[in-house]
């Protein structure tokens, strides 16, 4: 399952590569990665990072790295709560629209 969750979270934080914060994000993501799987807060903060990741559109991450929202769980514009959303849900919508890409 960790594997197929870091896929997801690679991939759609490889989708922004032309985005002018990619670095800036990239870094993050490489943090997170690094610690993710760990103890203590910084595995806290990694896995929550991570998960807005996997679980948020893409489109909703972009205006994040746009300046226009703070990556928040709950969407001010439409009041989705992506919290609300399983990882394995998340996981497997993401995975399919992984492999039409491909």
């Amino acid at each position: 399952m960790i594997r197929i969750y870091e896929k997801v979270f690679n991939y759609k934080i490889d989708h922004f590569k032309d985005h002018p914060q990619y670095d800036k994000l990239r870094a993050s993501a490489e943090e997170a990665l690094r610690y993710h799987t760990g103890y203590g807060l910084d595995a806290i903060h990694a896995g929550d990072f991570m998960d807005r990741i996997v679980k948020m559109p893409l489109d909703y991450i972009e205006a994040w790295l746009n300046g226009e929202n703070q990556l928040s769980w709950r969407n001010p514009k439409t009041g989705e709560n992506y919290d609300s959303i399983s990882t394995a849900d998340a996981l497997n919508k993401e995975m399919k629209i992984i492999s039409e890409a491909h």
